[in-house]
């Protein structure tokens, strides 16, 4: 699960009464931060975090979006130094912090939310990393509107934290919430339309959907998308010729199993043209993908003409 890890910049313009220039002051601990982090020295950039945090508080009060935004940087630096008892704090503390603010902090309280259900996953805690999840998804329901761009982040998460779960059900639930958003928000070839696709083909070789989540999945890219094929669609048996790949060596001696999907692009002769490793163990990639690149398929037709399709071949090795 891809945890947030961006340092959040807080820049201040106001100055307050016995302070020479804490804004100023509060910048250049920021920056300390930022660049620290960057060159990966955490142990200084949680020294320098720690100040801003103290700092905020001094100068603008212990429930102000300020002191919030300090304590995002240090959670995130604590989490980066595999702290994870101090990182969770300090994400609780923000919640604390933004949830006492006029309009909850908004995009910051999101932030909170999801790196406090992060750092719950790094604990193997799966019931307040749901819970946390879906109160992000509730701060950016609330904060921006049902069906907004800010609320797939937290809906695209939650899937996935579902999916970890095994709880495949409500996991294609929010697949398809977070899928209909990054078409919407983020564009039909955007990454994370593809990432969302690829994800569903994952959990798909582990646990068969329902012909309703199929349907709606497929429902959602027809809507946005002039691409009349389905990637999602295993293809295995519509192949005139599908070679068996060979069991590569390194894979028999350290008894290696499992599935691997593929996902190819077959061109109007029905060649396959391009292939590329969805899921499964990457020891098995060279030779799938070989194994691919001989396919033969039926040419498709649309209306008529002869098409270019996608689709998903999956390999078995047991």
């Amino acid at each position: 699960m891809r945890p947030l890890l961006l340092i959040v910049f807080a820049i201040f313009q106001h100055n307050v009464h016995g302070q020479a220039d804490p804004a100023g002051e509060l910048r250049e601990l920021n920056n300390r931060v930022t660049e620290t982090y960057r060159l990966v020295d955490f142990v200084k950039a949680e020294q320098y975090a720690n100040q801003a945090v103290v700092l905020a508080e001094t100068a603008y009060g212990a429930a102000s979006h300020e002191k919030g935004l300090a304590l995002l940087n240090l959670a995130i630096v604590q989490k980066a130094l595999k702290k994870i008892e101090p990182a969770k704090l300090s994400y609780e503390r923000a919640v604390e912090v933004f949830l006492q603010l006029p309009n909850d902090g908004s995009y910051d309280l999101i932030n909170a939310f999801e790196g406090l259900a992060h750092v719950h996953f790094l604990e193997g805690n799966a019931g307040e990393m749901i819970a946390n999840y879906s109160k992000a998804v509730e701060a950016a329901t609330k904060a921006f509107g049902l069906g907004s761009k800010q609320t797939f982040s937290p809906i695209f998460n939650l899937a996935k934290a579902y999916g970890l779960l095994k709880k495949y059900y409500e996991a294609d639930e929010f697949y398809s919430k977070s899928y209909d958003l990054a078409f919407r928000h983020l564009g039909t070839d955007s990454r994370e339309v593809r990432e969302i696709e690829d994800l569903r083909v994952c959990m798909g070789m582990e646990k068969k959907f329902s012909e309703e989540g199929d349907k709606r999945f497929a429902d959602i890219r027809k809507k946005y998308s002039h691409d009349t094929s389905d990637d999602s669609v295993v293809v295995n048996g519509k192949a005139v010729k599908l070679p068996r790949p060979d069991y590569p060596t390194d894979a028999v001696k350290q008894r290696i199993k499992g599935k691997v999907a593929v996902r190819v692009t077959v061109g109007e002769n029905g060649d396959v043209s391009k292939g590329r490793v969805v899921c499964g163990h990457p020891i098995f990639a060279t030779a799938v993908l070989a194994a691919a690149k001989r396919a033969k398929f039926t040419p498709t037709l649309i209306d008529g003409q002869a098409a270019e399709v996608t689709g998903i071949i999956i390999y078995n090795f047991r």
